[in-house]
């Protein structure tokens, strides 16, 4: 389930293996950070880069999210922010304070990264 997973991700982060998470989560609500990243970032010890997406051509599906799927040869533009530091030490109410954080400024990359495609 999610804790394997989870611990699978903190596994690769830590080897210098690339992660890449979707931090709504599976099943959303949209736009809401769910831990996994953070916690992965946290335990880890490997800095967090949140990244907005938005593509001038392309088709949304009709599911909970309206997943975008970029049209071949779509131009894309991708916002990263500077990686951020989790503190190994937060307290549970630290990190969730972190997580809303992370989800506030993933969210003005996303609206940023949008701004290119209308």
């Amino acid at each position: 389930g999610g804790n394997v997973a989870l611990q699978i991700m903190i596994d690769h982060a830590k080897h210098e293996c690339p992660v890449a998470i979707t931090p709504d989560g599976p099943l959303g609500p949209n736009f809401k950070m769910k831990a996994g990243a953070v916690i992965t970032a946290k335990k880890s010890e490997v800095p967090l880069v949140l990244v907005g997406v938005g593509c001038k051509s392309k088709r949304k599906l009709h599911s909970w999210d309206n997943f975008e799927v970029p049209f071949p040869f779509s131009k894309v533009q991708l916002v990263y922010s500077e990686p951020i530091l989790i503190d190994k030490n937060l307290s549970y109410d630290e990190t969730s304070k972190m997580i809303l954080q992370c989800e506030e400024k993933l969210n003005e990359l996303q609206k940023k990264a949008q701004e290119f495609s209308d």
